[in-house]
């Protein structure tokens, strides 16, 4: 009996050092998964800050861009105004010329009527004086 239970007791043990080299085996597979997966997420954590990093760059460019491009349109609406005026005073100055050339046309025709009666009083005189 005493050789039985010893034997029983050895298959005992060898079983459970065969147990626990498979949970030693199972621990070791799993520490490793833990290691692989501890270092995707140290990845993963890393493209996140690269993303969010980007994205705030992406948001002060566009930002950036919303403000030129304000800046933009208050300097076309500046031009367009400032077009309307210059075209305003062409149209004044056009206006003016047209004025001034209708009066110099009257006083070129005044002066040359002028210039006839003189000469029509010069040419009387020179006659009454003969």
């Amino acid at each position: 009996a005493s050789a039985q239970r010893l034997e029983e007791e050895q298959g005992s043990r060898a079983s459970l050092s065969k147990r626990y080299q498979e949970l030693q085996e199972e621990h070791e597979a799993a520490l490793l998964e833990m290691k692989e997966c501890q270092a995707r997420v140290r990845e993963l954590a890393q493209e996140l800050e690269e993303g969010r990093r980007l994205r705030g760059a992406e948001e002060a460019s566009c930002l950036q861009l919303r403000r030129r491009h304000d800046d933009l349109e208050f300097e076309k609406q500046r031009q367009q105004k400032r077009h309307q005026e210059l075209a305003g005073t062409l149209k004044s100055l056009r206006a003016l010329i047209s004025d001034g050339a209708g009066k110099h046309a009257e006083l070129a025709a005044e002066r040359e009527a002028l210039e006839r009666s003189q000469e029509e009083s010069a040419r009387r005189l020179v006659e009454g004086a003969e």
